[in-house]
């Protein structure tokens, strides 16, 4: 089945299948290639301890208000 667009192309579900699967994979190869930063980021030295400091605050305001 062809889908006719407003200047009269004809687009298969094919192309439109294909368009949309490049378009994930290109999304989630963008989102791996982000991954190594967010771990030296959160999880490595001063961005644990900074995570760490945050997560005692938070256990702090939360023993004042229960």
């Amino acid at each position: 089945m062809s889908i006719a667009t407003s200047s009269e192309q004809n687009v298969s579900e094919a192309d439109i299948e294909q368009a949309v699967h490049s378009g994930i994979a290109r999304y989630f190869d963008d989102c791996r290639a982000r991954v190594p930063a967010f771990i030296d980021r959160h999880f490595r030295y001063p961005g644990a301890i900074s995570t760490n400091r945050m997560a005692r605050v938070c256990r702090a305001v939360n023993s004042l208000t229960y």
